[in-house]
């Protein structure tokens, strides 16, 4: 799965980014704004594909800042 929003960010600040999974939405906020809710029904127990994070696998491009902190929870978190 693969979910992007149009926000952009060049303030050169840093900023707290999270997605969540609920088995009916996926939910994208910057910092803690919900930039980006879409129904999505598949299961992510079925992925046959690696976990990437600041990659775009379709394009290959890599993200150009730096990642601080990144963790994975087997359920969503509330806002």
């Amino acid at each position: 799965m693969l979910f992007t929003t149009t926000e952009v960010i060049i303030d050169g600040r840093p900023h707290h980014i999270v997605g969540t999974y609920d088995g009916a939405h996926a939910v994208i906020y910057i910092d803690s704004y919900r930039v980006l809710r879409t129904v999505e029904t598949r299961s992510l127990d079925t992925a046959t594909v690696a976990l990437e994070i600041g990659r775009v696998p379709v394009s290959g491009a890599y993200f150009t800042g730096s990642i601080d902190e990144f963790a994975l929870y087997g359920r969503a978190l509330s806002s």
